[in-house]
């Protein structure tokens, strides 16, 4: 059996103008495995492997207020968020 968790931060876009609209990505994931391995006599043998995967990636502004500031009158958030 063998299970891994990883959460990173990644940056996603560095603008090369302002750094007010650098992004970021939150990154968590996870997988596990699990196998078995049995045999038949001397000459025969079954192996069976499992595996679960689980990954997401969320996109945010790294800096939400600096951005913001830049364009008062824009909205520059997520759709998730609005």
């Amino acid at each position: 059996m063998r299970v891994e968790k990883e959460h990173g931060l990644q940056a996603t876009y560095t603008d090369g103008i302002d750094p007010a609209f650098n992004g970021i990505s939150d990154q968590p994931s996870w997988q596990s495995q699990v196998g078995e391995t049995h045999t038949f006599g001397t000459d025969k043998v079954n192996d069976f492997k499992a595996s679960l995967l689980w990954y997401s990636a969320f996109f945010v502004m790294q800096n939400q207020a600096a951005a913001n500031a830049a364009f008062p009158s824009m909205r520059l958030r997520h759709p998730r968020f609005w």
